[in-house]
């Protein structure tokens, strides 16, 4: 069996990162919204979703999932900017992983991203180590996020983030059941 590597294109990940962009403007509800993508086109997250897409070999993700898990993760990203450190926000779990590989790809690169966005260092916590600083409700956590991401981008933005239809996504019950959750999220101090 012959192994190919893909050919990748710069070109191919900048239009993935521009179409993230138009489906965040897309959803958006408001000016706050817009004025935080305003400071999103200034990060280059093309080389997360090179990680992704090519470099991956155990399982690399498909185009539609990359784009669907970068769009949450600019909408996460928004999320943080107003309501952290007062609300307890959990991403799904596929943008999770891109904020890991976020942090992890270039550290470096990652805290003058976060001076961008919110101004400080956005550190990166695991509830398997929660218990200890403070009570965590996972799916609790998971659920409000998910209200705020509905308050600010809508449905049809939370069925980009399940991987389905808009349809699915307001018929099928509570979204909990539909995108996995992780167990991360910001950590409080902001130093």
């Amino acid at each position: 069996m012959s192994l190919v590597k893909p050919i990748v294109s710069v070109d191919n990940l900048r239009a993935l990162q521009k179409e993230a962009m138009a489906f965040y403007v897309m959803y958006a509800k408001s000016e706050l919204e817009l004025g935080f993508g305003e400071k999103l086109q200034e990060v280059d997250f093309s080389a997360i979703a090179c990680y992704f897409m090519y470099i991956k070999h155990d399982n690399p993700w498909s185009r539609e999932r990359t784009l669907g898990a970068l769009t949450g993760y600019m909408m996460f990203l928004f999320l943080i900017s107003v309501y952290h450190p007062h609300y307890h926000l959990v991403p799904d779990l596929d943008t999770d992983h891109f904020w890991h590989t976020h942090i992890f790809l270039k550290t470096d690169k990652y805290h003058q991203d976060c001076q961008k966005l919110f101004g400080y260092y956005l550190h990166h916590q695991s509830h398997l180590t929660v218990g200890e600083t403070q009570e965590y409700d996972s799916q609790g956590d998971f659920a409000n996020t998910l209200l705020l991401l509905k308050k600010h981008f809508g449905t049809e933005a939370l069925a980009k983030l399940a991987h389905t239809n808009a349809q699915k996504a307001a018929t099928s019950g509570p979204m909990t059941t539909i995108i996995n959750v992780s167990n991360c999220s910001p950590i409080t101090s902001r130093h």
